[in-house]
């Protein structure tokens, strides 16, 4: 894997969000996109993997996006607004298993189904419109 560096991704408008690495953890690396200044604001995108094994000759790559959503309580009767607390939180996880045997084509055909399914109009209609799939 690369060295750790900050990862660019755009959003809906598409407007570029800067997520940084914020925890390291042994096949586990999380970003935050600290733009919104509330700790638990945070979106976070995270990336795993764990190598294939004696007993499990499969590859597994992970990436999981969590987007939190705030909202502030009402002013309090003293005049003192509180801070944001978190109301939600929208999340997506991507696994990928790869067996050890796979090919850079087939690992490359896998990839590219994902991210063009996750582009094309019925997944989208799935997750922004609560479409059925059928």
């Amino acid at each position: 894997m690369a060295a750790l560096a900050n990862i660019a991704l755009n959003d809906s408008v598409p407007a570029a969000h800067t997520f940084e690495p914020a925890e390291n953890k042994p096949g586990l690396i999380t970003y935050h996109d600290r733009s919104g200044g509330v700790t638990v604001g945070y979106p976070s995108l995270s990336l795993g993997s764990r190598l294939p094994t004696n007993s499990n000759r499969n590859h597994k790559a992970t990436v999981r996006v969590r987007i939190p959503v705030l909202e502030t309580s009402a002013t309090a009767a003293s005049g003192f607004t509180p801070g944001p607390t978190l109301s939600y939180s929208l999340m997506a996880n991507v696994d990928f298993v790869i067996p050890d045997r796979s090919t850079a084509l087939e690992k490359a055909n896998l990839l590219a189904y994902v991210a063009n399914a996750l582009d094309s109009t019925p997944v989208g209609d799935l997750v922004t419109d609560a479409a059925l799939p059928y």
